[in-house]
């Protein structure tokens, strides 16, 4: 598996532009943002816009483009979105910063003690313009300290010295609480080495496991648009039938208006490669992200949880393991799914590991062989990168085959692929393939 070099932060070609305009004999080095550096780069002031005589790094990026008219100034960013609230609680004070009722002062400062570093700030804005305006607006505020490109974000290089720092701009326009959600990051989860986006991981993981009634079945949904062809479902769902999608899941999802039941469809393009698609069957949401306690009640199905058991990765872990340990399998299968795909973009290695690992605690998943599965899932490329299956793994992998299926003292191992094994982990993913490594 490849994991994200969070260090590099994707800011390389904006370091070069920079790099350009420095003398020759002027290094610069792309760097995490540090503690000290936050009184640098913070606003002067929370919860007033910047004026000109804000000398913050920051702080000159916003006054310029407020002065432009190319972001709303009446709107002043809350610095909330994923690990930046704990960034802005050190620079600010706990008085400024909204908190959930889990964090406390010994969890904050715990989280505080062990995150000193920041590989980015996100910054929490109303864009008026298109991205590419402000961006080069903000390059040419002075181009030999600012450098900035468009994404999904925009992402910009700040040179404070001979380091270059990241900052990312977000636009929140129309969705600033579930935007809000939806990158959020827990100190209680900080406190416990436990990355931001696993939570979010952890809570689609639930989601789409929520029980559905027999009303809203796949087959009442499909014969509900066979009844009703005029209907706004029935008529898109016809149009992706039509493009060759066959609808074959009904499971909730959530996403920026909320919590919505959709029906999932996929079909094969012409390289044999199957793509998904989906349609919302509810057309209004059943929780929304302005009442977290009601989104978490209809979530977990329960009236008595609130905001803070969906809030936390292990908040809500301790719910699952407590409450609803029959869904356990299917979230924990769902889960690492989710976590394999974000890796490779938003984790580091040892991210990955701890996250999965301290959840998986919790959860009561059983991880011994953990590492040695996923190196037999790299062994055979469902995961790109360098193959570190080598004969001490294979001993091991062997050993735990053997132990597994009670063959000690025989001398054949005999597996039955028919029957579902919560032991097996590695002959569900991996099926046949490992039956030609057998026999070499």
């Amino acid at each position: 598996m490849t994991f994200q070099d969070t260090e590099s932060g994707g800011i390389s070609s904006l370091v070069e532009k920079l790099q350009a305009k420095q003398p020759s004999n002027y290094v610069l080095e792309t760097s995490n943002i540090t503690d000290q550096d936050l009184d640098v780069l913070f606003p002067e002031h929370y919860g007033i816009y910047p004026d000109k005589n804000d000398k913050s790094y920051l702080g000159k990026i916003l006054y310029v483009i407020g002065l432009m008219n190319l972001v709303e100034t009446s709107y002043v960013p809350k610095f909330l979105l994923g690990s930046t609230r704990l960034a802005a609680l050190k620079k600010y004070g706990k008085q400024s910063i909204w908190t959930d009722k889990l964090e406390t002062d010994e969890i904050i400062q715990i989280a505080s003690n062990k995150k000193n570093e920041f590989g980015d700030l996100d910054v929490d804005l109303v864009f008026k313009v298109n991205k590419k305006q402000i961006a080069d607006a903000i390059e040419k505020i002075d181009p030999v300290t600012y450098a900035a490109k468009v994404s999904n974000e925009i992402n910009v290089a700040i040179r404070i010295g001979n380091k270059v720092v990241q900052i990312d701009l977000v636009d929140v326009k129309d969705n600033e609480n579930s935007t809000e959600f939806l990158q959020k990051s827990s100190f209680l989860d900080l406190a416990n080495n436990i990355k931001g986006l696993f939570s979010i991981l952890l809570l689609r993981a639930t989601i789409s496991h929520m029980k559905i009634e027999p009303q809203e079945a796949l087959e009442t949904i499909l014969e509900f648009a066979e009844n009703n062809p005029n209907s706004i479902f029935a008529k898109e769902l016809m149009n992706k039938q039509q493009d060759g999608f066959t609808p074959f899941k009904v499971r909730f999802s959530l996403a920026n208006e909320g919590l919505k039941l959709i029906l999932d469809l996929k079909k094969l393009n012409i390289k044999g490669k199957t793509i998904e698609d989906k349609i919302n069957i509810d057309l209004d949401p059943r929780a929304d992200f302005k009442n977290l306690d009601k989104l978490a009640q209809v979530i977990l199905q329960d009236l008595n949880t609130s905001s803070a058991d969906i809030f936390h990765a292990i908040r809500l872990s301790q719910f699952l393991r407590k409450n609803r340990p029959d869904i356990i399998p299917q979230v924990w299968e769902t889960f690492k799914d989710l976590a394999y795909k974000r890796a490779q973009s938003g984790l580091t290695e040892e991210e990955f590991r701890i996250g999965l690992n301290e959840i998986g605690k919790i959860l009561g998943v059983n991880q011994t062989h953990s590492n040695i599965l996923n190196e037999g899932k790299q062994s055979i490329g469902r995961f790109s990168g360098v193959n570190e299956f080598n004969n001490i793994t294979l001993f091991e992998l062997l050993k735990s085959i053997v132990k597994t299926t009670q063959s000690q003292g025989k001398e054949t191992i005999n597996l039955n692929l028919s029957e579902p094994s919560s032991n097996i982990d590695l002959i569900e993913k991996v099926d046949r393939f490992i039956f030609v490594f057998w026999n070499r």
